[in-house]
């Protein structure tokens, strides 16, 4: 995201997963589906201000001028949407970047292949995991029960991911359809959203994964 060399992939992996969980943007297809009415600029719009801020900061961290916009929509009934706007020129680049950096982080995590626990590629699997439950905490619907968070996703590949995710975290999750989405549910003992924003406060790790190009 930021001009210059390659850069990281799980701050780019997190903001793609964070545009595939809002329901403007998630559709049943590998790439995002890029609304005609959007104005120049418009990169992503929330329900929501807290994934609006995260996508902010990640851009922010990758050198690109973010900001967010506040709406009121609808009629009788009003809502509150919060746009992500970029330069109009670089969000066309960017999409491709988040395009390129979920190929990337799905395929590491769904490759199966076995790795130790010490391995510098199971670090980076855990990494790109935390990211993507990240992300889903703070865009997806979510329904919080006394026994379980559930996620609701409309992406079946954004919901493997997740539960592949959750695999390599070590967390148990069950899935079941409902409503055209995919809800995904972690026993409330997990306490999941500790866990994650506990490993966010930890240094990252000088080993990454193979990096994705920023945009010019």
């Amino acid at each position: 995201m930021s001009t210059g060399p390659q850069v990281a992939l799980a701050p780019q992996f997190e903001s793609a997963v964070l545009l595939r969980c809002t329901s403007i943007t998630a559709v049943r297809y590998p790439r995002l589906r890029r609304p005609v009415s959007r104005p120049p600029g418009v990169l992503a719009e929330f329900s929501d201000d807290r994934p609006a801020d995260r996508l902010v900061e990640l851009l922010a961290a990758g050198t690109v001028a973010a900001t967010r916009v506040n709406l009121t929509a609808g009629g009788h009934r009003q809502h509150r949407l919060y746009r992500v706007v970029v330069p109009a020129e670089r969000a066309e680049p960017l999409r491709g970047v988040f395009d390129h950096a979920w190929s990337a982080g799905r395929n590491e995590l769904l490759a199966g292949l076995p790795v130790g626990s010490s391995s510098p590629r199971h670090t980076v699997r855990v990494e790109l995991a935390t990211a993507a439950w990240r992300a889903a905490l703070l865009a997806a619907g979510r329904r919080c029960r006394p026994d379980f968070l559930g996620i609701r996703v409309s992406d079946p590949d954004t919901a493997a991911v997740l539960v592949r995710s959750a695999r390599v975290l070590g967390v148990p999750v069950s899935t079941r359809r409902a409503g055209g989405c995919t809800l995904l549910a972690v026993p409330a003992r997990e306490r999941l959203p500790e866990r994650i924003r506990a490993a966010a406060d930890r240094p990252a790790s000088p080993t990454r994964h193979p990096t994705v190009l920023a945009t010019a």
